[in-house]
């Protein structure tokens, strides 16, 4: 497989978070491991992506008939597209297909791959054909239920953050088009996609010594086509238009994986019928928060980066524009879409901190995915601690001495034997053993002592929740650090 051979890739982004997994290494792990049995091979792989390359035509394109129903996403999925690609960052995954082929070959409805792949509500929601493959990988395996929470479940698909289109083309990048918003007037151009592997590492001593190396920064171009589905709860789909220079396949990858964020964030995969509960759209809305903080920061680097550029070659003006109209400056600081949804953001958040104590920010942080795993605990467990608050204090401390005694029985029979012992002595033989750090002991025993006041005494007050809580977050972190 030669990257510098690909010509044409439709993508989708997803939050990590929206599929129901909290960490990389398990969301790449689950989409992979069952994509040799439908018929591909693995061809390509590092840390950040993966690449499946067609291996059984026959068993596949039984698989693609089954799947989809339609003759000309049949012919896209196996006749034109030759490759799964599936790349996960620390945030997000990138669900795409790509081929070495021109698109002057056409779908048996005259039609070539990238007008295909642009349709936005048509019968199959185009850029999702990859992970909707990988889906029903997952569920020829016997595993339906995980399935059910990776598959596509509508044409128009309100979990995905971003999706798309990649033309490698030579240089150089001209877009020719230009869209207006006919409600306020704002005029869209293509954004450039500059590369971070100059200007955020010590290659960046090359661009200042080597002026005919600038060149090389701009290494794609994306027109964004911003569609509002329902203007009043601010629902966006993402689509992005990308020209990109031939031999940048990774490179460009990586970038669309930096900066992808959820436009969706309070809406559920069923968002015909309803939005997220306002617990999740919270936890949600905090994860987007971080994205963007992480996005901010990016964007400061690379500004300091292009203005150093700009003082050592003052007569190259275009430096100034590429200070303007980068992505991540479009992002940030320029694009009203943008804007509108970050003030939108911050207002939710803001007016659900002052409606929710910090606690419940730290509960929804947990990495309940990992303790749902051990049969410890999952999201529901994580909301009735939530609820119960105002309702019933004293059942939430019991509540969590519940989860601490599951997960001292995990590490007990992990590292003693059978966990039939109370749970005041198996503390006292692991501590023995120095399986804690002496803190984390400490905080066992609070929060024990405290459970048991409120199971036997009915005790519990509001405050002592609150108060609690943090040492419950701190022993549950060391668990999932140190013993799953």
């Amino acid at each position: 497989m030669n990257l510098s051979d690909v010509i044409f890739v439709t993508f989708e982004v997803i939050p990590i978070e929206r599929l129901g997994f909290e960490n990389q290494n398990e969301v790449m792990k689950v989409l992979t491991d069952n994509l040799f049995n439908i018929g591909y091979k693995e061809c390509y792989k590092t840390n950040l992506i993966r690449i499946y390359q067609i291996d059984d035509y026959k068993k596949l394109r039984k698989i693609v008939e089954n799947i989809f129903q339609d003759d000309e996403y049949v012919w896209l999925s196996v006749e034109y597209f030759e490759s799964i690609i599936i790349a996960v960052g620390e945030d997000n995954v990138l669900c795409g297909m790509f081929s070495s082929k021109s698109l002057k070959i056409k779908s048996p409805y005259n039609r070539d791959a990238k007008y295909i792949s642009s349709l936005i509500g048509d019968y199959v929601y185009a850029p999702a054909i990859a992970r909707t493959i990988v889906a029903k990988a997952i569920e020829l395996s016997g595993q339906q239920s995980l399935s059910d929470k990776i598959d596509c479940k509508y044409n128009f698909s309100i979990e995905t953050a971003l999706a798309g289109d990649i033309l490698f083309i030579e240089p150089p990048l001209e877009y020719d088009l230009r869209i207006k918003c006919e409600n306020t007037g704002n005029e869209w151009q293509p954004l450039d996609i500059i590369s971070s592997n100059y200007l955020l590492s010590q290659d960046i001593v090359k661009l200042v010594r080597d002026e005919s190396l600038l060149d090389e920064i701009v290494i794609g171009k994306a027109m964004p086509f911003h569609v509002f589905s329902d203007v009043k709860s601010f629902s966006l789909f993402n689509h992005f238009s990308i020209k990109a220079v031939k031999n940048k396949f990774v490179e460009i990858i990586s970038e669309i994986l930096h900066f992808s964020i959820h436009l969706n964030w309070k809406h559920s995969s069923d968002y015909f019928s309803k939005n997220t509960d306002n617990t999740e759209a919270f936890h949600f809305a905090l994860k987007q928060k971080n994205r963007l903080t992480v996005i901010e920061k990016r964007e400061r680097k690379i500004t300091q980066s292009l203005q150093l550029l700009e003082r050592r070659y003052p007569n190259k003006t275009y430096l100034y524009e590429l200070e303007t109209n980068n992505i991540y400056a479009n992002i940030v600081r320029y694009s009203p879409v943008f804007l509108n949804w970050k003030t939108h953001l911050e207002t939710y958040i803001s007016k659900q901190e002052i409606k929710t104590p910090k606690f419940v920010e730290l509960v929804s942080s947990l990495d309940w995915k990992s303790l749902e795993k051990t049969n410890i605990a999952d999201m529901q467990d994580a909301n009735k601690i939530i609820t119960l608050l105002d309702i019933d204090p004293g059942s939430t401390l019991t509540r969590i001495r519940v989860i601490i005694e599951k997960m001292i029985k995990y590490v007990f029979s992990q590292k003693v034997g059978k966990a039939n012992k109370k749970l005041a002595d198996m503390l006292v033989e692991l501590n023995k053993r120095k399986v804690f750090p002496p803190i984390i002991y400490i905080y066992l025993n609070t929060l024990r002592l405290t459970g048991n006041i409120a199971a036997h005494k009915g005790e519990g007050s509001k405050e002592e929740v609150e108060a609690v809580i943090p040492v419950f977050i701190r022993v549950v972190e060391w668990f999932i650090d140190r013993e799953i």
